[in-house]
């Protein structure tokens, strides 16, 4: 469950198993971030329970949504750090916003090769069509001599691949 944005707004304290229920990771995740530092409890009880404001959520989603593009803890770490250790606002937003240009650059180029793999799988398919009416065994002299891949100019990479 995503946390409401009357609960970002209040004082509202979870504990880490609700945190982790809503945010979709691990209690073993969760302790690991904060002691990288990239989440800290807002309040910790006399029996040692940490308690986390909504805002943990939103750091945790950030993590998770920047490691799926590969960006390390290290640079996730320093960019939840700007608005600490800037003396502005203003060189604040500058260094986030040289992260998130970094972040944007590295999807753009991940979604082409989304792209790529998505057409080269699109045409090994296309080639396979024809391959599933075949009764000859499989070979690799078999497979180059057949006129689905001899009267096509480029023979996908994956064809070439499993053909070989």
């Amino acid at each position: 469950m995503p946390v409401t944005a009357k609960e970002k707004h209040s004082d509202q304290l979870f504990k880490i198993g609700e945190v982790a229920r809503r945010t979709g990771v691990t209690l073993r995740t969760i302790r690991y971030y904060q002691s990288l530092g990239l989440i800290e409890p807002a309040h910790r009880t006399r029996g040692g329970l940490h308690l986390y404001r909504a805002e943990a959520c939103d750091r945790i989603q950030l993590i998770r949504d920047m490691r799926s593009l590969d960006v390390p803890l290290a640079t996730i770490r320093d960019l939840l750090d700007q608005r600490k250790t800037a003396a502005t606002g203003a060189e604040g937003a500058r260094g986030v916003a040289a992260t998130l240009t970094r972040g944007l650059a590295e999807a753009e180029k991940r979604m082409q090769q989304y792209l790529t793999l998505r057409h080269e799988m699109a045409e090994a398919l296309e080639v396979l069509e024809t391959c599933l009416r075949c009764s000859a065994a499989p070979s690799r002299v078999v497979c180059y001599a057949c006129e689905n891949l001899t009267r096509r100019q480029r023979v996908p990479a994956y064809i070439r691949a499993l053909v070989n």
